[in-house]
């Protein structure tokens, strides 16, 4: 069976869809697994199946072939055909962590894979890697079908373990439990995250990496973000004239300084942090006036209070973006997580004026 027969039966199979102009790649949905086929446009002709884990672990997990990554293995797994395979690897202190995920079923999987192909295994990806030319459809599939429960029996050990052991050391673990619990909001432990329907209707999510990750989980080769917090809320309802604010840049300052650029709310120390724009009929002063009654003084604080704590926030109409670093204390956890729930009713309170109120 030639290549391009090989990847059509797998593509029909698991009813993927091509995208890329320039180069060859099919997506697709399988068993809640978001999978991915795609091929090197270089002289290696290698193909490559990866299959995202849904939700993922946060330890720096690293499970490949003997010999692709330098550095003594950081952790064992207790099964010595499978170690003399695999370099195994992840971060300080959550050596157990990881060999819970790299369990029976797991290694099952894997060695599949490995019969065929390179298996690998992350935080956030199983991957199976081999040359284009070697494989049958109903071999491609065999590796789709390994790698992807490969990918849900990672996630499953997971669910069973306690937050990573660097966010458990910095007490950031117990501060999310007791500040979700204050603001009914669901906990899961490994990735350590919060989230829900806040009481005003708002939907929540906030994540917190011990560890460097991907900034898109579809991507393995997306940018990547530090150890920190992601969140991001999604109002109730779209905000007016289309507001948007996002941190303010040096080429924004400069522009501001010689009298152009953004709207500005009168506040000088939101003025200088934020660059603000909103789309109104009715001209500039139609337009300052629906800013002026969103980003009130208690939006204003909220907004400066994140950014007091590290946190960038970007928010439009419709949902608010924010990234940071790990927070500092527990009492930052708690004014996080305020900062995120009180957020949007203060944008939707046409009467505050306090922002202490």
């Amino acid at each position: 069976m030639f290549v391009s027969e090989a990847l059509t039966y797998v593509q029909q199979r698991f009813n993927m869809a091509s995208v890329g102009t320039f180069l060859f790649e099919l997506r697709g949905q399988f068993d809640g697994v978001a999978i991915r086929f795609d091929a090197s446009a270089d002289r290696s002709k290698q193909l490559r199946f990866t299959a995202f884990r849904p939700r993922g672990s946060d330890i720096a997990l690293r499970v490949e072939p003997s010999g692709m990554f330098a550095g003594a293995a950081r952790f064992a797994t207790g099964d010595g055909e499978f170690d003399g395979i695999f370099s195994r690897s992840c971060a300080l202190g959550d050596e157990a962590a990881a060999e819970a995920i790299v369990d029976s079923a797991v290694r099952a999987e894997l060695r599949s894979i490995s019969r065929l192909a390179d298996a690998a295994l992350s935080d956030h990806w199983v991957t199976a890697t081999s040359a284009q030319s070697t494989l049958s459809g109903p071999e491609l599939e065999q590796l789709a079908r390994a790698s992807i429960a490969a990918a849900l029996a990672a996630d499953r050990a997971t669910d069973a373990l306690d937050a990573p052991a660097a966010l458990v050391r910095l007490g950031v673990d117990r501060a999310l439990e007791d500040a979700a619990r204050a603001h009914s909001l669901a906990l899961r432990r490994h990735p350590l995250a919060a989230g829900g329907t806040t009481e005003r209707g708002d939907s929540l999510a906030l994540y917190f990496a011990a560890n460097r990750s991907p900034a898109s989980l579809l991507d393995p080769l997306a940018f990547t973000f530090d150890a920190g917090c992601l969140a991001r809320v999604s109002w109730l309802e779209p905000l007016a004239g289309a507001l948007a604010v996002r941190p303010a840049s040096l080429i924004d300052r400069a522009q501001a300084a010689l009298g152009y650029g953004d709207i500005e709310v009168g506040d000088p120390e939101f003025d200088k942090a934020f660059t603000i724009t909103a789309r109104v009929d009715g001209g500039a002063d139609a337009a300052r006036s629906v800013v002026v009654s969103q980003l009130n003084a208690r939006a204003r604080s909220l907004l400066l209070r994140a950014r007091q704590l590290g946190i960038e926030c970007s928010l439009d109409e419709r949902q608010l973006f924010a990234r940071g670093p790990l927070p500092k204390s527990a009492a930052d956890v708690h004014e996080l997580v305020r900062v995120l729930v009180g957020l949007g009713p203060a944008l939707r309170d046409r009467t505050s004026t306090n922002p202490y109120r």
